[in-house]
C-alpha cells in the first residue's frame, strides 16, 4: 500500500514537469519556427535519465543562445526592410 501510494504521488510530478516542459518547447518552437539550434535543445531536454529531475541550469544557456540566434536574424531582416522602404520613400520625393 505504502509502495502504490508513492507511486501515485511521484507520478503527477513527473508528468506535470514533462508537460510544463513540452509547453514551454511547443510555444519557443511556435514563436521561433526556424530555431538553428532545436536538436540541441531538445537533446538537452530528452538527455537527462530522471526526466523527474531536469536541470533548468543546462537547458536554459542553449535556449537563451537559440534564442537570440533568431532574435539577431529577424533584427537583421527588419531593419533590411525598414531600410529598403526609406531608401523607396527618398527615392519617391526626389521624382516629386
Amino acid at each position: 500500500m505504502v509502495f502504490g501510494f508513492q507511486i501515485k504521488r511521484i507520478r503527477p510530478l513527473l508528468v506535470g514537469s514533462l508537460f510544463i516542459l513540452g509547453r514551454i518547447s511547443m510555444l519557443l518552437f511556435g514563436w521561433f519556427p526556424q530555431m538553428r539550434n532545436r536538436d540541441s535543445v531538445l537533446n538537452a531536454l530528452n538527455g537527462h535519465s530522471d526526466h523527474g529531475r531536469i536541470e533548468i541550469k543546462k537547458i536554459l544557456p542553449k535556449i537563451s543562445f537559440t534564442l537570440s540566434l533568431q532574435m539577431r536574424s529577424k533584427l537583421l531582416l527588419l531593419s533590411q526592410r525598414y531600410t529598403f522602404r526609406f531608401g523607396d520613400m527618398v527615392q519617391q520625393m526626389k521624382i516629386f
